[in-house]
């Protein structure tokens, strides 16, 4: 008889397979329809992803009516072939064109209930957005600026770091939606705070080393209600190796966790948020600070928020907290989340 651990293994690599090459048909779909091939071999393009993909009807439908909703937004649209198409459909409408590869990023990282979350969060802001222009009593004035030299040199500059494919328009509408942000609250930014770059420790591990040990610091407390799941033991075994200084607890201690718990009595640290806290978290990586001063409990979805760079000002208290869409990963530790939760 064969080891029923390797006959759920090759069913769950089965599984994967499964759902990449329905990812990989639902991306065609579309193109299949407009070609009008499917009318050859079956009476419906129901029938023809039934027959040809194994695809239910709902999956066709959803489809295919995101379809409209894509055509400016090509990095989306092949995100489908990773995060598929349910996971896209939430934040397809919400996201605009020079937003398409940075929405394409989180949907890809992220999971389902956090997207979901994501999206909740950003059409709340979008409608606060819309009352606050609709109770303006002036009329929007359209305005010409002419840029002499100075000015049209900081532009383009600030338009290479934006993005090449980015039109003019697009670019001074970030950069007035971040001015507008900061001023009231809203979201987004184009630059990641200089406070918040990480100090660099030489990495004296291998990649799979790294990852295991990601893996052995995701700890359950049986006797209590939080699942800890402390940023990084990697950072800790890196330090001890580059400074041979005694080994840091990557426990957070009780009184630490009460205090943090009190300040939010009990639910999730991110505004608004009354879900129960499944996580700690490092506001300031703990391979980088190595101390638990920053340390605030997250529910899991908000967890996903932090290690996939869409908290503004993350360092400051969490009533300052904002969505931060535009912000590329480049802390090594994010990363590394990231890669071990999709793998």
């Amino acid at each position: 008889m064969i080891d029923p651990k390797i006959l759920h293994r090759k069913f769950v690599q089965l599984g994967l397979a499964k759902r990449k090459l329905t990812y990989e048909l639902l991306t065609i779909l579309p193109e299949i329809f407009e070609s009008g091939i499917w009318k050859k071999y079956s009476s419906s393009i129901y029938e023809y992803a039934g027959k040809f993909g194994g695809l239910s009807r709902s999956m066709v439908e959803k489809r295919l009516s995101l379809e409209k909703d894509l055509k400016d937004k090509p990095k989306l649209k092949e995100a489908i072939k990773e995060a598929g198409v349910y996971k896209v459909a939430m934040v397809a409408k919400i996201t605009t064109p020079e937003l398409d590869w940075a929405m394409a990023d989180k949907v890809i990282n992220m999971s389902k209930s956090a997207v979901q979350t994501l999206s909740k969060e950003l059409r709340q802001e979008s409608l606060l957005t819309e009352n606050t222009i609709k109770n303006c009593s002036a009329e929007p004035e359209l305005i010409k600026i002419e840029l002499d030299k100075e000015m049209s040199f900081m532009f383009m500059k600030l338009k290479k770091k934006l993005g090449k494919d980015l039109g003019n328009k697009d670019v001074m509408r970030i950069i007035l939606n971040k001015m507008v942000g900061e001023e009231k609250g809203f979201f987004w930014r184009t630059k990641k705070s200089a406070q918040q770059k990480p100090r660099q420790c030489k990495n004296l591990l291998g990649e799979k080393e790294i990852l295991k040990r990601v893996q052995d610091d995701i700890a359950q407390v049986k006797d209590g209600t939080i699942m800890i799941r402390d940023d990084i033991s990697v950072g800790t075994a890196m330090v001890r190796q580059a400074h041979h200084d005694k080994p840091v607890p990557r426990h957070i201690p009780a009184p630490k966790k009460r205090e943090e718990l009190a300040k939010t009595n009990g639910h999730c640290a991110y505004p608004n948020c009354n879900h129960p806290p499944e996580n700690w978290h490092h506001r300031d990586r703990f391979s980088q600070s190595k101390n638990h001063d920053s340390a605030v409990p997250l529910c899991k979805n908000h967890h996903e928020f932090m290690h996939n760079g869409l908290v503004k000002n993350e360092l400051s208290e969490p009533k300052n907290w904002q969505i931060d869409l535009t912000n590329k990963v480049s802390n090594d530790i994010d990363n590394l989340y990231r890669k071990y939760r999709q793998n």
